[in-house]
């Protein structure tokens, strides 16, 4: 169904009236009958996500996405609000900017994103290198196409942590959870046992098996015998939440990249590196990065030799050494 979000706030009108639906089925529609699990806040309607709105009322929403649009329909039934977001680009996501409009829309708390300052393409040039941790984990940074931003990669499982801006505990729980699913599931696939691929991907072991060995056969064609995996951390892009592991095979490693959909599998990537974090330059000297997923921001401060970043897991610094 291709559609707008002027065309969805009509269907919004629609399902209000009486002409779609009757009272009584409309009721039905957005009862919440079926709990989405324990770690959800809503239940399910027919068809519906149903639970409190952020001031009482009820909320009666969906989010929807393959990979390329990304929507999200809220409806607050009580308090006469709608909102529709929508994407048609893989960039960035629509889902994760829904909360920020109702806290704003509501009056309650939003975090700012930090503002920019111009850039001084000339010092970034300078910046760009290659910063070990104390772990021996490294922190590559570049100049972002256009000139205007840095572009840090994280190499290594110490150096993703870094760059991740975790607000809550919640959050950091199911980073932490998901980190271990993928643990196992490689674990397990290594073995030959595609039964955690299956749960992660939502389908049967044999298709889950199947996929795995056609997306596997043409690295280990090109880089031999798979022998090990390691989980690196977790990223986000766009508002997309990922999860990556380093494999590697008899003569190189690969990442793979796994995109998170509730606690399951979307979709799965090989590259050759993980995708570098945007940090734009602040009016203090610092460059900042912002997560609209979770409002978090990374700071990070160039001292010296020295690259210093500071976020949800406090002040860390990374020495130059390339």
């Amino acid at each position: 169904i291709l559609s707008t979000t002027g065309d969805l706030y009509r269907w919004h009108l629609a399902l209000a009236g009486g002409k779609i639906l009757s009272k009584a089925e409309r009721e039905k529609s957005i009862t919440p009958w079926v709990s989405q699990g324990r770690a959800a806040h809503s239940s399910y309607g027919y068809g519906w996500a149903v639970e409190e709105g952020p001031k009482g009322g009820r909320l009666v929403s969906h989010i929807g996405g393959n990979l390329v649009f990304d929507s999200d329909f809220r409806r607050y039934l009580d308090a006469g609000v709608v909102i529709v977001l929508s994407t048609n680009s893989t960039d960035y996501s629509a889902i994760p900017v829904g909360p920020h409009v109702q806290n704003r829309v509501f009056g309650l708390p939003d975090p700012e994103p930090p503002a920019a300052a111009p850039a001084d393409p000339a010092l970034l040039a300078k910046l760009a290198g290659v910063y070990a941790l104390p772990s021996g984990d490294r922190l590559e940074v570049k100049v972002a196409p256009g000139g205007a931003r840095l572009a840090i990669t994280a190499l290594g499982p110490q150096a993703f942590p870094l760059l991740l801006s975790i607000e809550d505990e919640e959050d950091r729980q199911r980073m932490e959870a998901r980190e271990q699913k993928i643990g196992e599931m490689l674990e397990a696939l290594r073995a030959g046992n595609a039964e955690p691929l299956a749960k992660l991907r939502s389908e049967p072991p044999e298709k889950a098996a199947a996929e795995a060995k056609t997306t596997l056969a043409p690295w280990q064609e090109r880089l031999g015998t798979w022998q090990s995996a390691q989980v690196l951390g977790n990223g986000s892009y766009g508002g997309h939440p990922y999860t990556y592991a380093r494999l590697t095979f008899a003569e190189g490693p690969k990442i793979v990249e796994y995109l998170w959909s509730g606690m399951g599998i979307e979709a799965v990537h090989f590259m050759d590196a993980p995708p570098a974090i945007l940090f734009v330059p602040q009016p203090d000297g610092s460059f900042a990065n912002f997560d609209v997923r979770t409002g978090g921001v990374v700071h990070v401060r160039f001292e010296g030799t020295d690259l210093a970043a500071t976020g949800a897991g406090g002040l860390v610094r990374a020495k130059r050494v390339g």
